[in-house]
């Protein structure tokens, strides 16, 4: 795949059928792995689908992009229309994936954007488990220690109590067998966030966004002084 513009015009021109070649990965994929914007560009407008699936994964570029944690490519597909509604072959959804997906080696990442994006975006539910795993966003990021990741969910109010996941573990349980410390002290101040009447405004969500900052002690102290105000 070459990002001269020109030359890959030319190529469609010629024979439009390369849009859509019977090869895995897609040619869009190609150019989206490789960070060849301005082909995937050239690709999207002569007609190539956004939301090819893989034959045997059934994952799109989308799924792809957010199991990665590449923000710049998530945002780009979400804007020319990919469905991040869609679920792979174990039905996890794109927010799953961006929840618990692993960083790549070989570029940098940043899964809290992706997660962003897909929450602004408001299509994909977070709070809800399909398919075979039936794991929720939560419960990916908790069962990978995703700190950062399960704050982000959390401070969104999508805190699942029922057993989700293989085994019908809650988020709570498998970061407590999988000892992340930090998911399990953020779903406690998450779960007394969640009875305030005033989400992400009053000191509670304050708690929970600022959390790495504060020693947890001190947290409790607090939490206890405001269960009288409220």
């Amino acid at each position: 795949m070459t990002n001269d513009v020109v030359a890959l015009a030319g190529m469609l021109e010629e024979n439009p059928r390369r849009v859509e070649m019977d090869t895995s990965p897609s040619p869009l994929m190609l150019a989206l792995f490789r960070h060849a914007m301005d082909a995937a560009r050239v690709l999207l407008d002569r007609g190539a689908d956004i939301d090819r699936r893989d034959p045997m994964s059934q994952m799109t570029p989308l799924m792809w992009a957010c199991q990665t944690g590449d923000a710049e490519i998530v945002a780009f597909l979400l804007d020319r229309g990919a469905d991040p509604t869609l679920l792979d072959v174990y039905g996890h959804t794109t927010l799953v994936m961006a929840s618990g997906g692993a960083p790549p080696e070989d570029r940098p990442s940043n899964h809290v954007a992706v997660i962003r994006l897909l929450l602004k975006d408001g299509r994909v539910r977070g709070d809800v488990g399909y398919g075979v795993t039936s794991c929720t966003a939560l419960w990916a990021a908790c069962r990978s220690g995703y700190a950062d990741r399960a704050r982000v969910l959390l401070l969104e109010g999508l805190v699942d109590h029922a057993g989700t996941g293989r085994g019908a573990e809650t988020p709570m349980a498998i970061a407590q067998e999988r000892g992340h410390e930090e998911c399990v002290r953020l779903i406690q101040v998450g779960d007394d966030s969640e009875a305030c009447p005033c989400p992400c405004e009053c000191p509670r969500h304050t708690v929970l966004s600022e959390l790495d900052a504060v020693d947890s002690l001190w947290v409790l102290v607090l939490l206890l002084s405001w269960s009288q105000w409220y």
